[in-house]
């Protein structure tokens, strides 16, 4: 499904390590200023790429827009320490579980409290293929 339905309608924006060039994760973007899929290898969880992946697209769209699973405390989180804030609810169509939408304006900011906060060491870069 993503491969099939998602890649070809996104704007991918990838994280690459700073000393190794390894791709460690990547955002996309769908209808402009919707984040449809955020991914970070699990092995490189922790070291920014999901903050740095968020701030790169937020930098460029505003606002920003994200769906999360309400159950989801760790996504709602990262979100929120990011300035993501409540700003629709709806179910999932699939699982028929609720989801929120996720707004950050301009004038979110992040926090280093957040689960992806840099931990020391080199900022991950981000590049757009």
């Amino acid at each position: 499904m993503i491969r099939d339905q998602l890649m070809p309608i996104a704007d991918t924006t990838v994280a690459v390590d700073p000393v190794d060039g390894s791709i460690h994760g990547f955002v996309s973007l769908v209808g402009g200023n919707m984040i449809g899929g955020l991914f970070v290898l699990p092995t490189a969880q922790g070291a920014g790429h999901g903050r740095a992946l968020v701030e790169h697209v937020a930098a460029k769209h505003d606002p920003l827009l994200v769906e999360v699973f309400e159950a989801n405390a760790r996504a709602r989180g990262f979100y929120a320490a990011l300035g993501f804030a409540p700003h629709e609810t709806s179910v999932h169509e699939e699982t028929s579980l609720p989801v929120l939408i996720l707004r950050r304006s301009q004038g979110g900011r992040a926090h280093t409290s957040s689960p992806d906060a840099v931990s020391g060491g080199a900022e991950p870069t981000v590049a757009s293929p």
